[in-house]
């Protein structure tokens, strides 16, 4: 089930001609993620995450003159004025045998099940109305965050959904509540080299919110402290 609002506050016009220029050529086109929800939240902001059924070679095309890069999942990147857009298509993502599977599709309900928390999984259209699954909205509404899913799960898919976590929390002033997840698997994770680009970039954007006592109670409550400081050092 998902419910709709209309947004009291107008998206951007140049933002609001991206989403359009892809509709006008027959293909859906959302808003989605910390856009949305720091529209909601009135805190300005310039990232602009775009879900859509329209494959790579079309968006190329259509912002042909921005320059736009390609990455996997058939997803481009571009900058326009003062904003950054990633547009990526609508897809599932599933675990089969260890490797990550991924179908496209056009079903917004199941793009949101591969998302990491419910205040994130919020889907603006170009008439600014919100599409929301299940109680991101509400949670939203509420500033409260929340895993999509079962938390062990989705961090042990990808260990960095318990870094945003813990960012979240600290960069926000959110309410922290504890989370499962295998302590083995994801220290795996965080001293892995193919990840180190990664979990450098989020502890570094951690480190300038100099939040340190919250910080610490959450790691130790968390049981990764030793973790934490000796990939730091």
């Amino acid at each position: 089930m998902y419910v709709i609002l209309k947004l009291g506050e107008n998206m951007d016009d140049l933002v609001k001609d991206v989403l359009e220029t892809i509709n006008k050529s027959g293909y859906q086109a959302y808003i989605v993620g910390g856009f949305v929800r720091d529209m909601i939240w009135k805190i300005s902001s310039h990232d602009v995450d775009i879900c859509t059924d329209a494959p790579a070679n079309v968006l190329l095309k259509l912002f042909n003159q921005y320059n736009p890069k390609i990455f996997k999942y058939d997803t481009i990147k571009f900058k326009l004025m003062d904003y950054r857009f990633d547009i990526a298509r609508i897809r599932e993502e599933k675990i089969v045998n260890n490797e990550l599977s991924v179908t496209f599709q056009d079903d917004l309900s199941i793009d949101y099940l591969r998302r990491d928390f419910t205040f994130n999984a919020l889907y603006l259209d170009v008439n600014n109305e919100i599409i929301s699954f299940e109680n991101s909205l509400e949670d939203c509404l509420n500033k409260k965050i929340e895993f999509i899913g079962d938390s062990n799960l989705r961090i042990e898919e990808d260990g960095s959904r318990l870094l945003r976590y813990i960012s979240f929390i600290l960069k926000y002033d959110l309410e922290y509540k504890a989370v499962n997840f295998n302590k083995d698997k994801f220290k795996e994770f965080m001293f892995s080299s193919e990840n180190r680009v990664l979990v450098d970039s989020i502890i570094n954007r951690m480190m300038k919110l100099r939040n340190e006592d919250k910080l610490n109670m959450i790691l130790k409550d968390l049981n990764i402290v030793d973790i934490f400081y000796n990939y730091k050092s």
